[in-house]
């Protein structure tokens, strides 16, 4: 059944996920669209069927099926809190908090029916989805190590910290393929600066170790996970939307690359559509996931 939908926030990143609403409403998966953002010349050109200014207000007066969150990090909790208090199902830009002991809070104290994704959007990258499976199968050999770059030419936006909105996807990353805590790793580099990140990580008694190098105002666009196991290894353009898989023995077949088609915020909404269909509570990435990186970043990022 097509869902009635709100959407708090339309700044540059909310503006994607308006777009994507409005391509679900063309796969007849969206019925109605809400949009608000409390600068009203931020919802003044958007094609809505209510636009609002507060979201307090557009969740008590529309009957909504679900609602994304795509504000600053500081008014998660809060906007989570009053969307929970409602029964909606929640899409919530990452990090879930930059209040880390306040997430852990809000993690124990939800409702057992709550349906809430955290949006770490390379989890529903296709091309990531791949890399998983070949670790799976067993087809790269036991996994060695893993490299996240994501440097950008962009400006770095008011209020961002390259740790919190960069990083954090290769962190989280760091976690799902090693299939690991990040607290049960040993941090080894640990460099931030305003503009940049670079974070290395060792689980040394597995031989495994995993990097993590962001920055903003770079020289050029990179946007790469490069996976190495012990035969042969994977590198995702997650720009491109290309995995080049290339052996490391010579005995072993040589590279291919394959191309994926799907994108990673059209795969996150479908992903939470059906996990509001499925009608339990659920949490992605599990709960327990989420407060391993807060407590990560609580003990690295100062606040």
């Amino acid at each position: 059944m097509a869902k009635r939908i709100g959407l708090v926030g339309c700044g540059r990143w909310g503006l994607n996920h308006y777009q994507t609403l409005q391509r679900l409403r063309e796969e007849g998966l969206v019925s109605f669209l809400a949009v608000c953002d409390i600068k009203p010349e931020a919802t003044a050109n958007l094609n809505a069927d209510a636009v609002y200014h507060d979201a307090a207000l557009m969740m008590a007066k529309e009957r909504l099926d679900a609602v994304a969150l795509v504000t600053p990090p500081a008014t998660h909790l809060g906007l989570l809190k009053e969307a929970l208090a409602v029964g909606l199902p929640v899409l919530l830009e990452k990090p879930l908090s930059d209040r880390h002991e306040e997430s852990a809070i809000a993690l124990a104290n939800l409702p057992s029916d709550a349906v809430v994704v955290v949006g770490y959007l390379l989890r529903h990258h296709p091309g990531l989805h791949r890399v998983k499976s070949l670790l799976e199968e067993d087809v790269l050999g036991a996994l060695h190590g893993i490299r996240y770059v994501r440097r950008t030419q962009r400006a770095k936006p008011p209020g961002a910290t390259p740790l919190t909105t960069l990083a954090v996807h290769g962190l989280d990353l760091t976690s799902w393929l090693l299939d690991k805590p990040l607290n049960s790793l040993q941090t080894v580099l640990f460099e931030v600066d305003d503009r940049s990140a670079r974070i290395a990580f060792d689980a040394p008694t597995e031989g495994q170790s995993a990097s993590i190098d962001v920055a903003w105002q770079s020289d050029e666009e990179i946007r790469s996970v490069v996976v190495e196991g012990k035969n042969r290894q994977a590198t995702l353009d997650f720009g491109a939307n290309t995995l080049s898989i290339s052996a490391l023995q010579k005995d072993l077949q040589t590279s291919l690359v394959e191309r994926f088609h799907g994108e990673p915020l059209l795969e996150e909404w479908r992903f939470f559509l059906r996990r509001i269909d499925a009608g339990e509570g659920s949490v992605y990435p599990p709960a327990v996931s989420l407060d391993d990186l807060g407590s990560w970043l609580g003990r690295h990022d100062g606040r």
